[in-house]
């Protein structure tokens, strides 16, 4: 009699539902690794920055100061990479709102050559385009320090790495027989990236052609964290500026302004103004070409207040006032009498609902990201190289906010080579630089009207701008 039949076992609903995830789960897992593993020339950005160890480094970049400027351009696969970097809980991986493409010119950083019919150029590319911070740690907030200068003024980078202990990037632009001097005892090791550029003593002596804002676009290439401060090297951060940034970031109530790429943290600037013998000195350097007394600048340096106490008393001594009290336009809008008697309510941020002139510049923190509009290249040698980019942004829809209780103060000096051209130096017909740089600002504007619209329209595209008070 032959065996009865087996029954068999009816496979168990387990297993149903666990093939499924495991699917789900290897599939999710190789679609994030492709879309976010760094390409080769990333990962090799990466080790270079970190195996290499170097103290400085060091791009010659004559060549580059003549190129031509790339137009840049929109394009909807530039516009789809933008939306990729924010998604997701704490702004981390937050959706980017589509723009339309006439306000995302400035978005196109392809490091080529783009031909761009349309109009005049208003932003400009990047030479060497970095991958931006976001593609490599999208939740870690840091900050880096931003500056430019010339060879003369490098000593005060000791005294600034006093101030801010953490990652500093600067331009330096120098003669090309200058010897630059790299080793800053007050640095930590490889808290400074150099990029020095070398010239021909004629090209170093014609003030008006000093490349001001490809220095700055340049050092700004180089950042390598979420976020950067860009000040000129005789702003001297106070000591709890670097460290007040980086509670702020950690707090939960402000994550989305620290992960919002359009948000603008305004610093308040202040100067100290007296007469010292490390201003005069320097004159005197400028006009016989005398080398400067350090000893006499160091001395000075001591008085530069470091933290909101010393400041206090510095206003009180009627040493120190605001930057700068002859153009109250400049940086009025601050509001410095709230800002010294503290916001209300104790708020370590306070929104600026309207600008109180179209001429005010502040000193900004600003989240590196494809949205920002970089410095426009046109602008040389002294007068609105920097009121542009601040325009530029209040145009396209960033959002300004006052830091509280940390400050930047100006080191007093004589006036600059580039700007007694500014204001004396006349061409052959007859119009000096001033001249020439009001004439391109009036220019720029327009092209930033043409692309954005004015403000107070009804457009969605110009919802977001900041308006001047009263209008």
């Amino acid at each position: 009699m032959p065996p009865p039949p087996r029954r068999r076992r009816k496979p168990r609903a387990k297993c149903f539902v666990l093939l499924p995830v495991l699917g789900a789960l290897t599939l999710y897992a190789y679609v994030v690794l492709k879309h976010f593993r760094p390409t080769t020339e990333q990962q090799h950005t990466v080790e270079e920055w970190v195996d290499d160890d170097p103290k400085t480094h060091f791009f010659r970049e004559e060549a580059l100061l003549h190129q031509p400027t790339p137009a840049p351009s929109y394009s909807t696969k530039t516009d789809d990479a933008i939306r990729s970097l924010y998604r997701g809980p704490r702004g981390c991986w937050r959706t980017q709102e589509r723009a339309p493409a006439r306000a995302s010119i400035h978005s196109a950083f392809t490091g080529s050559v783009v031909t761009n019919d349309s109009f005049v150029s208003i932003a400009t590319q990047l030479a060497q385009p970095e991958p931006f911070p976001e593609s490599r740690d999208l939740c870690r907030v840091d900050f880096t320090l931003v500056t430019q200068a010339s060879a003369e003024r490098l000593w005060m980078l000791d005294h600034i790495c006093q101030r801010w202990h953490g990652p500093i990037v600067i331009s330096v632009y120098a003669p090309i027989t200058e010897k630059i001097q790299t080793e800053r005892d007050k640095c930590y090791p490889n808290q400074v990236e150099y990029i020095i550029t070398t010239v021909k003593l004629h090209i170093y002596s014609d003030h008006s052609s000093y490349p001001v804002n490809k220095l700055r676009n340049m050092a700004i290439s180089r950042v390598r964290t979420s976020h950067f401060l860009h000040a000129d090297i005789d702003l001297w951060p106070d000591a709890n500026l670097l460290p007040r940034l980086k509670r702020l970031s950690s707090m939960a109530r402000h994550n989305h302004t620290f992960a919002d790429p359009r948000q603008a943290i305004v610093i308040a600037a202040f100067a100290r103004e007296v007469k010292t013998d490390c201003a005069s000195s320097t004159a005197k350097a400028q006009r016989d070409k005398y080398r400067v007394d350090l000893k006499l600048c160091h001395r000075e340096a001591d008085q530069i207040p470091d933290s909101f106490e010393t400041l206090k008393k510095c206003i009180m001594a009627k040493d120190c006032h605001i930057f700068d009290r002859y153009n109250h336009d400049g940086h009025g809008t601050t509001d410095y009498r709230s800002w010294l008697h503290g916001f209300d309510g104790g708020k370590s941020l306070k929104p600026v609902s309207c600008f109180g002139s179209n001429r005010y510049e502040p000193y900004v923190v600003l989240r590196k990201s494809p949205l920002l509009p970089m410095y426009e290249e046109r602008f040389t040698g002294y007068g609105k190289n920097k009121i542009e980019q601040i325009v530029h942004l209040r145009y396209a829809g960033w959002r300004f906010q006052v830091l509280g209780r940390s400050f930047l103060t100006h080191f007093p000096h004589h006036k600059s080579a580039a700007r007694v051209e500014w204001e004396e130096t006349q061409d052959a017909d007859g119009n000096t630089h001033r001249d020439r740089m009001d004439h391109l600002y009036r220019e720029f504007l327009a092209q930033l009207m043409y692309a954005y619209g004015a403000p107070g329209s009804k457009d969605e595209a110009h919802a977001r701008h900041t308006k001047i008070c009263n209008t």
